[in-house]
């Protein structure tokens, strides 16, 4: 039962799928970041199944900005959030603990919406240029990856604060068991990116590897950690990454 509660508890808090309640203590909690990264399948499933409806019935824009919404609708926005946030705080320029207060300020400041028009700005331009079933299934797994790394990053690194939702999700959470669980899944969904296509796969990897780094190095250097807000900051880029790269594999080699 633990295993189930666990299951109910990562998809309450991270995704909009009903499910049934359950009391959030630490036997329900131990294993809720293993199953976090199921969201990114299901969002990627529906992003695979509209570009397959959409391809031949519905215009470009309306192909673009469903494949948009969907991850959004699935999730709420908790990891856009993240993203705006970090975004605010990075452009204050100012010290440690003024960041970490604007992360945990509810509003949102300009350069959080500044970056949030980029972000969707540099997604449609990558996906407009994906044509095909596999490319279109790399970004898909890509939904997969960024919640897989952002769970590994929630479980390897010190939290900034020692205090707020994911530090309570990290402190009662069977740390072992869960990194194995993540590490596992991350070869998986390795596996069936290089097998839809290893150059753009490979690409792909390489690419969000070197991102995973550089956003703990960030976090360390502006933070002195992480928290919840980085946690869905990495989450999103790993996701823009991806389709940056695919499409601009696709791009080049004018595959339409």
């Amino acid at each position: 039962m633990g295993l189930i509660k666990s299951f109910f508890v990562a998809f309450a808090m991270y995704s909009k799928i009903p499910v049934p309640r359950v009391e959030w203590k630490k036997e329900n909690m131990q294993y809720a970041l293993t199953f976090f990264p199921l969201i990114g399948l299901i969002i990627g499933a529906l992003n695979l199944a509209w570009f397959s409806y959409a391809f031949d019935r519905a215009g470009e824009i309306a192909r673009i900005c469903v494949g948009l919404i969907i991850p959004l609708v699935v999730t709420g926005g908790i990891h856009i959030d993240g993203y705006m946030d970090v975004m605010d705080a990075l452009h204050s320029y100012g010290d440690r603990e003024k960041k970490l207060n604007i992360m945990k300020d509810p509003h949102v400041g300009a350069f959080a919406v500044i970056n949030l028009l980029i972000y969707y700005l540099l997604f449609a331009a990558g996906y407009s240029q994906i044509y095909h079933f596999r490319m279109m299934g790399i970004v898909s797994a890509g939904f997969y990856l960024s919640r897989i790394l952002s769970g590994l990053f929630a479980v390897s690194y010190k939290s900034a604060s020692g205090k707020g939702m994911l530090f309570e999700f990290t402190s009662k959470a069977r740390l072992g068991a869960v990194r194995i669980s993540l590490v596992l899944q991350l070869i998986i969904c390795g596996a069936i990116i290089l097998f839809l296509d290893i150059i753009t796969g490979g690409a792909v990897l390489i690419a969000n590897a070197i991102l995973f780094v550089y956003v703990y190095s960030l976090c360390a250097k502006e933070f002195g950690g992480i928290n919840g807000d980085s946690c869905g900051f990495l989450s999103s880029i790993v996701e823009l990454v991806t389709v940056l790269v695919v499409g601009m594999i696709a791009l080049y080699a004018g595959t339409k």
